[in-house]
């Protein structure tokens, strides 16, 4: 099985930090902020070999064929894949909340 080279963008990295830094100053809870972002670096590194586990994006921000999305929790992972540099490229890291 082939590997990809999975990168984060600049945007997505400090989305990652605004991650942490809400979770564990406002919310107050550095362990659950440590939580959260070790379960979307495991998502995200798990791109390497599963790059086409995510589905196509097709609603809001950067909904186009191109782009693929994975959920963690609350967190929408969005990236793109490049089949002729075999990479994989972290756009952006974006909560949501679901209401029933």
């Amino acid at each position: 099985m082939n590997k990809y080279n999975v990168y984060i963008s600049r945007p997505a990295y400090n989305d990652l930090e605004e991650i942490y830094s809400y979770i564990s100053s406002v919310l107050l809870s550095p362990d659950a902020a440590l939580n959260t972002i070790n379960q979307i670096e495991e998502a995200i590194l798990s791109l390497e070999t599963l790059p086409y586990r995510g589905s196509i994006r097709s609603i809001g921000t950067f909904a186009t064929y191109r782009y693929r999305q994975i959920i963690v929790n609350n967190y929408i992972i969005v990236y793109e894949i490049k089949e002729d540099t075999q990479t994989v490229t972290i756009l952006a890291i974006k909560y949501f909340a679901v209401n029933f």
